[in-house]
């Protein structure tokens, strides 16, 4: 979703990111996997690069690009329930490379979870 309108660097480093943060707690399921194949099927050809926390405001310059990346990462951390104590680690750490607050973090939360459940809402409606 917001992915899209990001640069290949971006969309490189982006990749790394949704990598670290599905192996943080060191298990990857099946909808993380999926979630995984479908960012690298909307970035054909686009090699994960890893940059250290430092570099990450001058690869994602614009508060927009920041606040979509984070929203992307936790629709997939969200997508099987509530945050465990290892993504939030990492989200929050990301949060504040990306010299976002933590009041922006909650209000991003409450934001996917409410998408998703709209998401399955929607689902659950084409199904009846």
């Amino acid at each position: 979703m917001f992915s899209e309108k990001l640069t290949t660097t971006q969309q490189a480093v982006f990749l790394d990111l949704l990598d670290q943060l599905i192996m943080a707690d060191g298990v990857r399921t099946q909808n993380e996997d999926l979630k995984f194949e479908d960012f690298q099927k909307a970035f054909p050809n686009i090699i994960p690069e890893h940059v250290s926390d430092e570099k990450l405001q001058e690869i994602f310059t614009s508060r927009r690009e920041r606040v979509g990346v984070m929203l992307e990462l936790l629709s997939v951390a969200l997508i099987e329930g509530e945050l465990n104590s290892f993504d939030k680690f990492f989200l929050e750490k990301l949060c504040s490379s990306l010299a976002l607050s933590e009041c922006d973090f909650g209000w991003m939360q409450l934001w996917v979870k409410n998408m998703l459940f709209l998401v399955r809402q929607t689902e659950s409606f084409m199904e009846a």
